[in-house]
């Protein structure tokens, strides 16, 4: 039982995370589109790759916690 609190409690973590990146991403796709000037469109593009990559990394970190609780490693350090 208590295995299945922790991995929710990491899914709903990484679940808002990524949420709010793809807000943002959202907006500066909608900023991209709607804007005539073409000079911030790189800065705009290269926070889309930032936000891109923190859900990346989000993602991998969830699948390691998810392993990491799974295979018992938590219970096993706490005996030390």
């Amino acid at each position: 039982m208590r295995n299945n609190s922790k991995k929710m409690g990491a899914a709903t973590a990484a679940l808002v995370i990524v949420a709010i990146m793809a807000i943002f991403i959202g907006v500066f796709v909608l900023i991209i589109s709607g804007e005539e000037d073409a000079g911030a469109d790189g800065i705009l593009i290269a926070y889309i790759g930032i936000f891109a990559a923190v859900i990346i990394g989000v993602l991998v970190a969830l699948k390691q916690r998810l392993k990491e609780i799974a295979g018992g490693e938590e219970e096993e350090a706490k005996k030390y």
